[in-house]
């Protein structure tokens, strides 16, 4: 990933953020493949977005 790419995913985080009234941030790097895609079922459901990033990118915010 670019800076500028980096840069536009961190902008678009910015927006999102203060367009919410509360969001979460987790860490799925303990669960299976199989558990990530059930959990992105739920919140598709839900109509939850859910967006993976890198851990250093929510830093730059």
């Amino acid at each position: 990933m670019t800076k500028t790419e980096k840069t536009a995913v961190v902008e678009e985080l910015k927006e999102k953020f203060s367009n919410s009234s509360f969001f979460y941030l987790t860490d799925s790097s303990t669960l299976t493949v199989e558990q990530v895609n059930n959990l992105r079922g739920l919140c598709h459901e839900k109509g939850v977005s859910m967006r993976v990033v890198k851990i250093h990118l929510p830093k730059r915010l």
